[in-house]
């Protein structure tokens, strides 16, 4: 095909003396697309930066009308009429290539640059737009997750108060007692509850952490049973997995949540059935990947991906797709909590997560795990010295969360304890700088106002040594978690929990589970 140029009516008269072979070599070395029309809104000539843009050969583009390519041609007639009218316009488009990608441009027109002649300049800023987007989404996915650990936290307290008070009832209450199958439901009601707040906070990344060092091609062989069950007889379960994996320092019992989200998730989008395929694989990133919103920083990653044949997701739900709440689900079928839990504990293990579809053609999940150098055992527990049969431990409980604070005091009263309770850690310290006789253990919550739980421990044990400690939070917060781990020499307990399970805890706390149910508290 011959090589398209620029004719003598489409120099500009101001040109004077200047060679036309300028202009011509500034149309076909533009890095920005050139298109000309004539006045009825045809193409007459177009660079080859146009053409690739809009994804179309030079023959294919010249007689069309302007517009034809864009993703509302209606919208660009209405601009045409206005570049007329004005003279100049600029503006933003979106063009539809033939290989079904969109891409985005801005664009300058100058009508009658040559009488009868009208410059298209166009600039593909596709790339850009995309990472304003992405990082526009990471500033929102941050936000929601601040906003979604705080409501769990605080909803977290109360269905403590709600469970404790309820226990206590039962335990005031005849076997026979008309009321005692209600209390039950009470509980029944507020364990349900407490799932949907263990999802928010593994979204917002506040949950505390068990890690280990595992590895996910063993993990994943042991799931695949489990999984097959979870997307049913019509999909198929496949596991393309590399030898000789690194290991991923992480929560065993978060990561086999991530996978049975994403095959919940899968057998939603697989009505008819398909191809479930989980992939695994060592990846080195270099700084290149760093610089992109929400990409891994240099290093060795283990990859961990999860594709299925579903029929994809459009640009508008992508951009929602990690919001708790959002779901695309008739009312009633789900939470949409599932994928928001998944960014979550990704985030949270230190990862990063990936997600590439397109309507019509599945979805593929791609989760990178930093590679662990596995070291010496972590030391994990502690032996506790029994305390005196002689007298009640003494429990020092600290709560913020009056409500909740009382329910628990008057709990392990009923269980034969000695209580002493304080609001927060500055009244704590105060009272055990007073208390002369020995505290068994604290319990403290970690989120506090003023001196957080931690701190509050480490103050603590130097006036009194020999206290156990023992943590509660429905969260960890940044400010006194390193990691999300607890310290390996300390208990702690998850919000909501169980009043029975808070004495348990305390009697393993105390090394009393070799004792005879008959001495101390119980």
């Amino acid at each position: 095909m011959a090589e398209s140029r620029p004719t003598r009516d489409t120099v500009p008269p101001s040109a004077g003396s200047i060679d036309p072979s300028l202009y011509e070599a500034v149309f076909h070395n533009s890095l920005d697309g050139i298109l000309i029309a004539d006045d009825d809104a045809r193409y007459i000539d177009v660079n080859a930066a146009a053409c690739e843009i809009v994804g179309r050969t030079r023959k294919e583009l010249i007689g069309e009308r302007v517009g034809t390519f864009v993703e509302h041609p209606s919208d660009a007639q209405v601009l045409w009429e206005k570049a007329k009218q004005s003279g100049t316009i600029r503006a933003e488009i979106a063009v539809l290539r033939p290989d079904g990608q969109k891409r985005y441009i801005e664009f300058t027109a100058v009508a009658n640059f040559v009488p009868g002649r009208h410059l298209i300049l166009v600039r593909d800023f596709t790339h850009r737009r995309n990472l304003d987007e992405q990082i526009r989404n990471a500033s929102k996915m941050e936000a929601i997750g601040r906003l979604a650990g705080g409501v769990a936290h605080d909803f977290n307290n109360l269905l403590m108060v709600i469970t404790s008070y309820t226990e206590l009832m039962l335990d005031s209450m005849a076997d026979f007692d008309p009321l005692r199958k209600k209390a039950q439901e009470v509980l029944k009601a507020s364990a349900r509850a407490a799932s949907l707040t263990r999802q928010l906070l593994a979204f917002s990344r506040k949950q505390v952490l068990d890690p280990q060092f595992q590895d996910f091609n063993i993990l994943l062989r042991e799931m695949s049973k489990l999984l097959g069950r979870v997307l049913g007889e019509n999909v198929e379960v496949k596991l393309d997995l590399r030898e000789n994996l690194g290991s991923v320092y992480a929560d065993r019992g978060q990561i086999e949540q991530i996978m049975m989200h994403l095959a919940v998730n899968a057998r939603d989008v697989m009505p008819e059935g398909g191809r479930f395929t989980v992939r695994t694989a060592n990846v080195d990133f270099d700084g290149s990947y760093s610089r992109l919103p929400g990409s891994p920083p240099p290093g060795e990653f283990v990859m961990m991906s999860v594709e299925d044949t579903g029929n994809g997701m459009s640009r508008d739900v992508l951009s929602h797709l990690f919001e708790p709440f959002f779901s695309t689900k008739a009312m009633g079928k789900g939470t949409g909590l599932g994928l928001a839990a998944v960014y979550g504990i990704v985030k949270q293990s230190g990862g990063f997560i990936w997600v590439d579809s397109e309507e019509g053609h599945g979805s593929r999940f791609k989760m990178y795990f930093p590679r662990a150098v596995q070291g010496k055992e972590e030391q994990l527990g502690r032996r506790a010295s029994f305390i005196p049969e002689t007298r009640p431990a003494v429990v020092l409980l600290v709560e913020d969360e009056e409500a909740l604070r009382a329910a628990a005091g008057d709990f392990l009263e009923t269980r034969g304890y000695k209580i002493m309770t304080a609001r927060d850690g500055t009244e704590a310290l105060s009272m055990a700088s007073k208390f002369a006789e020995r505290i068994d253990v604290l319990i403290t919550d970690l989120v506090m106002p003023g001196i957080s739980g931690r701190v509050l421990a480490q103050e603590l044990v130097k006036i009194h040594p020999e206290t156990k400690v023992m943590y509660m939070s429905g969260y960890d917060d940044e400010t006194v978690m390193v990691n999300g781990e607890i310290d390996s020499s300390s208990a702690f307990l998850r919000k909501p929990f169980r009043m029975d399970a808070l004495s348990a805890k305390i009697r393993e706390v105390l090394g009393e589970e070799s004792r005879s149910s008959g001495s101390g508290p119980t």
